[in-house]
């Protein structure tokens, strides 16, 4: 899941990874499963089984996920 997140913000910011200290891939595994969720829940994707419909709601999924990451402790480092 990192790498996916990495790839997706070389485009943005570079590449980096949510850290949280005293936290296990495993712990940030359940934390961004449940972030993800609650994205989704409250800003649907597509439905992608139709072509031609836009994911007007892509930019707003990622600020969730990213807001709610952040009100679990975690932080956005840039790899340098």
């Amino acid at each position: 899941m990192r790498s996916l997140v990495c790839i997706a913000s070389l485009v943005l910011a570079g590449c980096g990874s949510w850290q949280r200290p005293n936290t296990d891939e495993a712990q940030f595994q359940q934390d961004s499963r449940l972030c993800e969720a609650g994205a989704a829940r409250t800003y649907p994707p597509p439905l992608w089984g139709f072509s031609g419909f836009p994911d007007d709601n892509a930019a707003s999924r990622q600020a969730y996920y990213s807001s709610c990451l952040k009100e679990h402790g975690y932080e956005w480092r840039t790899l340098r």
